[in-house]
């Protein structure tokens, strides 16, 4: 096969992958109404600290929020429940949150939110945390540190 032929085939490849690429996303985009919904947070807890679920809602072509009614879910590491569909705040910024403590057993917990978007469509999205006492040190060390840059900078 002579290199023109071969530049041909590669072009081909190329637009029909990017033809298709389109084409999922463009229905996956229809089939939720041109909306996305996303957690926009995830961490590594102390048992006690403070946590939050932050998720968001977007039309998927121009950005914007999207109004919705958002809930939020945690579940320990077995899956039994934490909390179970607690309304989350929405704020100016467009992002719904849900503070929490964060509880005491270790391990990896399941987090998720699910938001209604009128009568027709919701969407739910699942992502997961850590807890682990052994972070206390770690955080212990960091503010050490801190401490100790600030008073050089001083």
């Amino acid at each position: 096969m002579n290199d023109t032929k071969k530049e041909w085939v590669a072009f081909g490849v190329v637009l029909i992958t990017v033809i298709i690429g389109c084409t999922i996303f463009f229905v996956r985009a229809e089939e939720n109404q041109g909306i996305s919904s996303e957690i926009v947070s995830q961490t590594e807890y102390v048992p006690g600290d403070e946590g939050q679920v932050i998720g968001e809602v977007r039309y998927v072509l121009t950005g914007a929020t999207v109004p919705a009614t958002c809930y939020a879910s945690v579940y320990y590491p077995n899956k039994t429940i934490v909390f179970y569909e607690q309304t989350m705040t929405n704020n100016a910024f467009g992002t719904h949150f849900l503070n929490f403590t964060i509880p005491s057993i270790e391990g990896v917990y399941e987090y998720q939110t699910k938001c209604d978007v009128g009568a027709a469509l919701n969407i739910t999205r699942s992502k997961a945390f850590h807890v682990s006492s052994g972070f206390r040190e770690i955080k212990e060390e960091i503010n050490a540190t801190r401490r100790i840059n600030a008073y050089v900078v001083k």
